[in-house]
């Protein structure tokens, strides 16, 4: 699995590191989320390698994210990143996510 972080839409609101530590955390130079050390693509804080069995808890974080800036993916058979697997559309203005058909919407509207 991977993940990734857009950590320009990020506002550290401690969601994800709170809720899933052994994905995300809090980088003490700007205090915005990153992936943890041990899970990230070439020493990039926004992309991530993840083993399967933490697929639920990054979902949650993604699911939980106010701004939704966290995307989980399948791996491709190259390697590289596939499908996303859980995504939340945000429509910042009105506070909600705009994707009915998708997994990660939680139907608040």
């Amino acid at each position: 699995m991977n993940v990734s972080i857009e950590r320009s839409g990020c506002i550290s609101c401690a969601s994800c590191w709170t809720d899933c530590p052994e994905i995300f955390e809090e980088d003490p130079g700007d205090g915005l989320s990153r992936i943890v050390g041990k899970y990230q693509v070439s020493g990039d804080g926004a992309q991530g390698e993840i083993p399967d069995n933490l697929r639920k808890p990054a979902q949650s974080a993604a699911e939980n994210c106010p701004v939704s800036v966290i995307t989980v993916h399948t791996k491709a058979a190259d390697g590289g990143i596939g499908t996303p697997v859980c995504t939340k559309p945000f429509d910042a203005e009105n506070a909600r996510s705009v994707d009915a058909d998708n997994p990660c919407d939680n139907g608040e509207r």
